[in-house]
């Protein structure tokens, strides 16, 4: 038996979006990202002091690519240091092996 998510509902900016499933996310977080949505909208709409909802949607949704994009860069990152300390510690552990003398 398969375990597919539950749709749920959420409204942002007064718009209601009906059975609303993200792949992975179970329903509660998804209410919580919905909320998170509509509180970045509402900063822009404040700061920008811009209404139309279109705009601030997608100026949302690059809010957060951006922020996708910045964790998935600085992983990638971690992920190379760490494979440049472990190539180092190969070559080290390698050159005191072949330091050793032959018995």
């Amino acid at each position: 038996m398969i375990n597919r998510p539950e749709p749920v509902n959420v409204v942002i900016r007064k718009m209601e979006l009906r059975n609303v499933v993200l792949e992975g996310i179970p329903p509660l977080d998804v209410l919580s990202l919905a909320t998170e949505v509509e509180k970045k909208m509402q900063e822009i709409c404040e700061q920008r002091n811009m209404y139309d909802s279109l705009k601030l949607a997608l100026l949302a949704a690059l809010y957060f690519a951006g922020m996708a994009y910045s964790r998935t860069d600085k992983s990638d990152k971690k992920d190379r240091a760490d494979e440049k300390q472990i190539d180092n510690a190969i070559e080290k552990l390698t050159f005191a092996l072949n330091s050793l003398p032959l018995k």
